[in-house]
């Protein structure tokens, strides 16, 4: 079975308050409402996934909200699909400046056609959401039932497809 996401370069390890983990980078505070996202030649299928994904994250106390935003030439998120020779449903891209901040404030998330197909409409949209909550600025964390979990244990453990309270809680304490 296919390891599920590429990793975040630089993820650190859980805080002791809380079982969510920040990523290298993360938006500035200001440019999180919203957090805009393009598809670029992307199926339906995987199109479908990401905006649900975002309307979960969406539908949650997580400070900022994903927009898609079809025509704008400088989205936040650029989503891609195809097929890669590399062992992961999915995985964000990205660089991040001197401040934490990203690089032209943008994230690459990719999807890979070669491992995600067979996957299910649910299992699809867990996977998007957990690269979102990347977009965001969340690292992996190791156990429980969360969407940052790093193992595929949110697919096979957990069956969820959507962010839980300790990812939400990562997500308002990295905008602070």
């Amino acid at each position: 079975m296919a390891v599920l996401l590429g990793g975040l370069a630089g993820t650190l390890g859980a805080t002791n308050a809380s079982a969510y983990a920040f990523g290298s980078c993360r938006y500035s505070k200001d440019a999180i409402s919203p957090i805009s996202y393009r598809f670029f030649s992307v199926s339906d299928t995987n199109e479908y996934a990401v905006k649900t994904a975002a309307t979960q994250w969406n539908n949650t106390s997580a400070p900022g909200y994903f927009a898609e935003h079809s025509t704008s030439a400088d989205p936040e998120v650029n989503v891609t699909d195809g097929s890669y020779n590399k062992d992961a449903y999915a995985w964000v891209a990205f660089s991040c400046k001197s401040n934490g901040t990203y690089t032209g404030g943008e994230v690459d998330l990719v999807i890979n056609n070669q491992h995600s197909n067979g996957l299910t409409t649910l299992k699809r949209r867990a996977v998007t959401s957990h690269e979102l909550g990347h977009a965001y600025g969340l690292g992996h964390v190791s156990t429980g039932c969360r969407i940052m979990r790093s193992d595929i244990g949110f697919l096979t453990d957990c069956s969820m497809s959507s962010p839980q309270t300790d990812d939400v809680s990562g997500v308002t304490a990295r905008y602070k």
